[in-house]
């Protein structure tokens, strides 16, 4: 099942990659294209392919997890429960490993961060590891749709910042607060719920001590991160609005 997820992850960026290639000529004459690329050298447009792979995975899986959440919850269930997954729960995890083993090597492709090189190693390993002995939900479910809910907006300021576009500081206004409040202030509400339920959870004693490890540093890595980028994010921001105000 893994395979086949990355293989269609893959045979999905490729056709993607072909297109913007065989029209990159109209995506540039288009306006839409003057706000999403500079010009068309391969390396914008795989910038582009790498940045609309990315928006499909973070909106597909915003939905499906918001459904799953939204279920659990008018059921009356709890949301940070670690317990067993269901098949609906484990789609969700083959559909975003096959994403995050695709995008990776995008990663090592573009020599992109490390700490985003790190950040999706992982994640591979957490969803894996959930999709393997069966347990862990809301590590793959709540923590997906936490961790994906500011990338469809991020992959737009990312488009705009890269191609230079007019629009960037409108969105820039729009996504730095969202940004930092979501992975600085509610991510770790979010994971030190999930960590309570992983030390002293009623579905605790059916995980593998490993697996409790392996999440309790994959969960810390994760958010020490976070918080890089949150700060790196603001960071830029502010000397962004500094320099702009000096003009």
């Amino acid at each position: 099942m893994y395979i086949v997820a990355i293989g269609l992850w893959c045979l999905y960026s490729y056709i993607l990659s072909e297109l913007i290639y065989k029209y990159r000529f109209e995506i540039k004459k288009h306006w839409l294209g003057y706000h999403t690329i500079k010009n068309t050298s391969t390396k914008e447009l795989l910038n582009l392919t790498v940045q609309l792979v990315s928006f499909t995975h973070s909106t597909i899986c915003l939905l499906y997890s918001s459904i799953i959440l939204a279920i659990i919850y008018i059921s009356g269930g709890n949301v940070y429960s670690i317990g067993k997954i269901n098949n609906f729960e484990y789609l969700l995890g083959v559909f975003s490993l096959g994403y995050f083993v695709t995008d990776l090597m995008f990663c090592i492709l573009r020599k992109a961060n490390i700490l985003f090189l790190y950040h999706h190693i992982i994640c591979c390993i957490i969803v894996y590891t959930i999709a393997l002995y069966g347990f862990g939900r809301s590590e793959l479910v709540l923590g997906l749709f936490i961790g994906e809910i500011t990338n469809p907006i991020q992959k737009i300021w990312e488009v705009l910042k890269s191609s230079k576009s007019k629009y960037f500081y409108y969105v820039n206004f729009i996504y730095t607060p969202y940004y930092v409040i979501i992975r600085g202030i509610v991510m770790p509400i979010v994971i030190m719920n999930i960590q309570k339920e992983i030390l002293y959870g009623v579905d605790n004693e059916h995980i593998p001590i490993g697996c409790k490890i392996l999440w309790t540093i994959g969960n810390a890595l994760i958010q020490f991160g976070s918080f890089l980028w949150s700060y790196k994010t603001f960071k830029g921001f502010y000397k962004y609005i500094h320099t702009h105000n000096l003009h």
